[in-house]
């Protein structure tokens, strides 16, 4: 599952590379009709469109409960107050991890309450301290997996076991 999908890289790459005998079933959600028809494509042309469903909803509200083990999510995260209709797509908010909150909490949320493992990105430009308290509120185990520098920030992938 991958809220916030975009164009589906993150998960077409994971399912064709890693997870596809794991996970033989996805779910991609996003809310910009443009972001879900270019997953949808990418799921076509890459012929994983039998595996794959790509559905336009807000994070994964439109999804009943404890319906994965598996989820992916990169959430924008620039803090900025506000934003039109565009600016969903990269508006944190205020401190730039209101986005951030409802997908983890959606993540939580649509989780299998027995195994639950979430990988998100987060950013130097967000409250870093309130993340970690956040997840570890609800989760027992967080790696951070992997940081990458960038022009005014540290981009890191994030492990998190529920």
């Amino acid at each position: 599952m991958e809220i916030g999908s975009g164009s589906g890289y993150v998960s077409i790459y994971a399912f064709v590379n890693v997870f596809k005998e794991k996970y033989p079933y996805g779910i991609l959600t996003d809310i910009s009709p443009c972001a879900i028809l270019s997953s949808w494509n990418s799921v076509k042309m890459n012929k994983i469109d039998m595996y794959i469903d790509v559905i336009q909803c807000y994070s994964a509200e439109c999804l009943r409960s404890s319906i994965t083990s598996l989820v992916f999510f990169n959430p924008p995260y620039l803090p900025v107050e506000d934003y039109d209709i565009i600016g969903i797509a990269w508006s944190g908010g205020r401190n730039g991890i209101e986005a951030w909150k409802e997908f983890f909490d959606e993540a939580s949320r649509i989780c299998l309450k027995k195994l639950c493992i979430i990988i998100f990105i987060f950013s130097t430009t967000q409250n870093i301290i309130e993340i970690l308290n956040k997840v570890l509120d609800i989760c027992d185990y967080i790696e951070i997996y992997y940081c990458k520098e960038f022009f005014y920030e540290t981009l890191c992938s994030t492990l998190v076991r529920c």
